[in-house]
């Protein structure tokens, strides 16, 4: 596999017309609505071809309530600001009296860790070559000085090309905000494991609170291990507030990975900000450069199947609360 064109910018796409919700056309006049491809907390994903021109999209439905429309809504404004090959793309959006409907770019290679699973063949030079693809998609964003806000094993997606390594999609754009260089922005969302300790305690987030996750995703991705999982939620906060972490992991998971790739890790799990690499500063670091030249000697996989196991039954719904907890007692010590 060829790295031209790898860190160009000739992966933005050509911005498409601004999406808003159609109220007053029928979503069955212009789309055949199919077999239903996954549900979650959100709602249900159907596949959806449009009749004029054959093409196969996402049709993802969500129940309507007044916080649903909001978030919709911002998501739908969101995704207008983004057009690049790593980050999928909305088509269409409809209202009915029941659901709000978002056509989406159909990403059909499931989940970037499921896949790793799956094929049991992932290697060094894979992993920065995947890692590459999602920073890619966070740097159009950050150059739009969007922060995403969730960067997550399930937000990473592949789609499958033929003898070729899966293209990555990031996905989900529901917590991610503007940033305006101006005004502090707080929040209370993400998800404990990944999220950066700034949000944790309800300090102004930046551009680096993504760098952070990109951190963690990395170091999972190499080792199948997670660097601040806790038995519970609680634990895993706490974990991540006290930044403690470490590549001696048992069975020696990080044996086989390069002093490259471990310093990549620690230039992101930083607990300053501030100290943080860029996004920029990782597509031009040496493992982004060079490892995908390294010897493809076979990573173990065991770890991620358990680590994937425990996500399928993780609660978001009460890590988020934990989260705003932690950040409400934050607040209430900075106050003393």
């Amino acid at each position: 596999m060829t790295l031209v064109g790898y860190f160009g910018d000739d992966l933005i796409s050509p911005k498409r017309e601004d999406v808003y919700l159609k109220k007053d056309e029928k979503l069955e006049n212009f789309y055949e609505i199919q077999e239903k491809l996954g549900e979650g907390k959100f709602g249900t994903v159907c596949k959806a071809t449009e009749k004029s021109t054959g093409a196969v999209y996402a049709a993802k439905y969500i129940k309507i309530t007044p916080a649903s429309r909001k978030e919709v809504t911002e998501e739908i404004n969101m995704m207008n600001k983004i057009h690049h090959k790593r980050l999928v793309y909305l088509y269409d959006a409809y209202e009915t009296p029941n659901n709000l409907i978002m056509i989406m770019e159909l990403v059909s290679g499931g989940e970037l860790f499921q896949k790793i699973v799956d094929e049991d063949n992932l290697n060094e030079p894979n992993c920065a070559r995947y890692l590459i693809q999602v920073l890619q998609g966070i740097r159009h964003m950050h150059r739009k000085n969007i922060v995403h806000l969730d960067l997550k094993p399930e937000n990473v997606m592949c789609v499958p090309r033929p003898g070729e390594m899966d293209d990555i999609k990031l996905i989900d754009f529901g917590m991610s905000r503007v940033l305006d260089p101006d005004k502090e922005l707080k929040v209370a969302c993400g998800t404990p494991e990944f999220v950066a300790p700034e949000v944790i305690s309800f300090d102004p987030i930046r551009l680096a609170s993504d760098m952070w996750s990109v951190g963690v995703i990395t170091y999972i991705l190499l080792s199948g291990l997670s660097p601040f999982m806790g038995d519970d939620d609680n634990e895993t906060i706490s974990n991540v507030c006290a930044g403690e972490w470490d590549f001696d992991t048992e069975d020696n998971f990080f044996e086989d990975v390069s002093q490259m790739a471990k310093n990549f890790i620690s230039e992101l799990l930083k607990m300053d900000p501030s100290d943080r690499n860029t996004v920029d500063q990782c597509l031009s670091h040496d493992w982004t450069q060079k490892a995908p030249g390294l010897q493809a000697k076979k990573l173990k996989t065991d770890n991620m199947k358990k680590f994937l196991a425990r996500r399928r039954w993780a609660k978001t719904g009460n890590a988020l609360r934990a989260i705003t907890k932690l950040g409400s007692l934050s607040l209430k010590k900075g106050m003393k």
